[in-house]
Formats: C-alpha cells, structure tokens, sequence
C-alpha cells in the first residue's frame, strides 16, 4: 500500500511489531477492521538517537514516562504521562 504516510504495524495475536506488511490493499483493511493489526502513525519527530517516534511509542521526558497519542479532535499528537 503506497501511503504518503510513514506506518509501523503492531500484530496484537504476534504480540510484535512490524515495519512493512506484506498485505494486499484489499485485505489490509478487513486485518484493521478485524484488530489483527493496528497502524501506528509516524510523528514527523525523532528521538536524540535519531529513531522515528511513533504514535503508542513511550517516551521518557521531563522526569516522566510519557506515551504518545493522536487525538482525532485536534488533529494533532501529545504525550500522557503514564507515571
């Protein structure tokens, strides 16, 4: 599936992590639909090692543990502490 956007594809069954599907476009979506993998969208940001941040990623900053969001709402990413 050509996207403009940059995924990673977590496979909650597999419990791992994947940065390429091998899917056909069709199918991709019943796997969505079905909870068989979920997207995970790219931020545009990376960390001070220079690997990409991605929406579900844990982060650790101002002496918190902080996982990234998207809110639909605002169309925008934040991070809740989950301390």
């Amino acid at each position: 599936m050509s996207s403009p956007f940059d995924y990673r594809w977590w496979h909650p069954e597999l419990n791992r992590m994947e940065n390429e599907l091998n899917i056909v476009h069709l199918d991709l979506f019943s796997q969505i639909n079905n909870g068989k993998v979920i997207p995970l969208l790219y931020t545009g940001l990376k960390d001070s090692k220079g690997n990409k941040i991605y929406e579900g990623d844990i982060i650790y900053c101002w002496g918190r543990n902080l996982r990234i969001v998207w809110c639909s709402g605002d169309a925008s990413f934040f991070a809740e502490s989950i301390d």
